[in-house]
C-alpha cells in the first residue's frame, strides 16, 4: 500500500533507511539534497505506491523536511518522540549501535494507523511564532554570556570601556527581545484561534505575556503530547534512584527536556505564588511539609504547566472554583 522510508533528523544531516536495497543513506538537511534524494528514490522504487516518510519532530531541525513533504505532496507519519523511544526499548535496542534510528523509525510502520498518515500542512503563522521564539532563545544565550562576562570583569575591575560595552550589549539584547515579544503577540492577536488559546493560557493569574507565548509555542509544536509527555519535554519528570533495598537517593527532576522553556517558566513561579491564591496555598502546603524551597517551586511549576496545557486542550479559561485547589489542600489530596 505504501513505500515507507525511515528518516532520522539531526541539525545538519538526515539519516535515511531505504528498504528497497536495505541501505542507510546520509544527506545534508536542506531542500536541495532532499530534492536530489527523492528523485533517486522514485527511480529505485519501480511501483505506483505512495511514499510515507516516517520521522520525529525535532523543533527547527525537521522544518525543512516537513516543508519538502508539503511542497511535493508526500505523505508523512510524524512520530511521537516518547512512542518511538518506548518502541526502540521494546526491540531491545540498548544503544545506538544495535540498530540505526532511521531503521527503527522505518520499523514503526507496524504501529501506524492509516488515519495518521497525511501530507503535512504548513501553517505560516505558527512558523512565524516558531522563528521569533527561536531567535529569542538565541538572544537569551547571548545575554547570559554577556551577564556572566560582566560579573567577571566587574570583579576583576577591568577597563571602563569593556564594562560599558558589555552593559550596552545587554541593553541592546533586552530591547531586541522586547521587540520579538511584541511581534509574537501581534501575530497571535491577528489569528482568532491562537488568540483564544493564548487567552486561555494567560487566564491563570501569574502567567504573563512571555510565558504565555512560550507555552503556546510548546503546545503548538507538540499537539499530540499528553500530560506525562509535556512534563518530560520540559525535563520536569521525577527520577527516583534505587539500588536493591539498601541504596535509595532523593528523587529529582530529569532536566533532560527543553531547558529554555524551563528557565523562562521557572522565573514566573515567584509571581504565580505571590498573586495566585490557589498556587500560593499549594506552595505553602509543600513548605509546611518541609519541602526545600526549590523543590516546592518546581512542584508548583509542574502543576502550573499541566493546568495551562489542560486549558489549552479544552479551550477554557482558568476557573479557581472548578479546580478547587485550596479545598483539595485541606483534604490532604495534594501529592508532593
Amino acid at each position: 500500500m505504501y513505500n515507507f522510508i525511515g528518516i532520522d533528523v539531526s541539525k545538519l544531516t538526515l539519516q535515511i533507511y531505504v528498504e528497497a536495497n536495505e541501505s542507510s543513506v546520509e544527506i545534508d538537511n536542506d531542500e536541495k539534497n532532499l530534492k536530489l534524494f527523492y528523485k533517486k528514490l522514485k527511480k529505485l522504487y519501480k511501483n505506483d505506491k505512495p511514499f510515507v516518510f516516517i520521522y520525529e519532530p525535532t523543533a527547527n531541525y525537521s522544518v525543512a523536511l516537513t516543508r519538502f513533504c508539503a511542497k511535493n505532496n508526500i505523505y508523512a507519519y510524524v512520530v511521537n518522540t516518547f512512542i518511538s523511544s518506548n518502541f526502540s526499548k521494546s526491540l531491545g535496542n540498548r544503544n545506538k549501535t544495535d540498530i540505526s534510528d532511521a531503521q527503527m523509525l522505518f520499523n514503526m510502520q507496524i504501529m501506524i494507523n492509516k488515519k495518521d498518515i497525511a501530507v503535512p500542512v504548513i501553517n505560516s503563522t505558527v512558523d512565524a511564532i516558531r522563528e521569533l521564539v527561536g531567535y529569542y532563545r538565541f538572544l537569551q544565550k547571548q545575554k547570559v554570556a554577556f551577564k556572566n562576562y560582566n560579573e567577571a570583569v566587574t570583579t576583576n575591575k577591568s577597563s571602563s570601556y569593556i564594562l560599558n560595552d558589555v552593559k550596552k550589549n545587554i541593553a541592546r539584547i533586552d530591547k531586541e527581545q522586547q521587540e520579538l515579544i511584541n511581534k509574537a503577540k501581534a501575530i497571535i492577536n491577528n489569528d482568532e484561534i491562537l488568540k483564544k488559546s493564548f487567552t486561555h493560557i494567560t487566564s491563570i493569574k501569574g502567567i504573563g505575556t512571555l510565558v504565555g507565548i512560550f507555552l503556546l509555542h510548546l503546545f503548538l509544536n507538540y499537539p499530540n503530547a499528553n500530560r506525562q509527555q509535556i512534563t518530560a519535554l520540559l525535563g520536569l519528570d521525577p527520577i527516583t534512584i534505587e539500588s536493591g533495598t539498601s541504596v535509595k537517593k532523593r528523587s529529582r527532576i530529569s532536566k533532560k527536556g527543553l531547558s529554555m522553556y524551563r528557565g523562562v517558566i521557572f522565573y514566573s513561579i515567584l509571581s504565580t505564588v505571590r498573586f495566585n491564591e490557589e498556587f500560593k496555598t499549594y506552595y505553602e502546603h509543600l513548605k509546611d511539609r518541609k519541602k526545600h524551597t526549590t523543590s516546592a517551586q518546581i512542584a508548583v511549576m509542574r502543576k502550573l504547566i499541566l493546568l495551562a496545557h489542560s486549558l489549552y486542550k479544552n479551550n477554557v479559561d482558568y476557573n479557581p472554583e472548578q479546580f478547587k485547589l485550596e479545598k483539595r489542600v485541606k483534604k490532604g489530596e495534594y501529592a508532593s
